[in-house]
């Protein structure tokens, strides 16, 4: 099984949200979860433009090239760009 975390608090891992995460983690990781953590803080991560670029010109595609592609890949179904559920394809 893998696991996506994503912590969106400005202290990363020294505050209230890494105190309630970081166990959740390692119970999966014991129990044999591959877990990947990201902080939204380190993340290179930009709005959607809404041109359509993604749905027009280059189907599944978004033309941005930061940290969201990395991201959606891994969380292949859940995104906030629309161009990364097109793109999604689960073997």
């Amino acid at each position: 099984m893998k696991v996506v975390a994503i912590n969106s608090s400005p202290m990363m891992g020294k505050g209230s949200t890494a105190l309630i995460l970081k166990p959740f983690l390692e119970g999966m990781e014991k129990a044999g979860a591959e877990v990947q953590l990201f902080y939204t803080k380190k993340l290179d991560i930009r709005p959607c433009q809404g041109d359509f670029h993604c749905w027009t010109r280059h189907p599944g595609e978004c033309f941005q090239t930061d940290d969201m592609r990395i991201c959606g890949k891994l969380m292949c179904g859940f995104s906030p760009r629309p161009s990364l559920w097109t793109a999604c394809r689960v073997p």
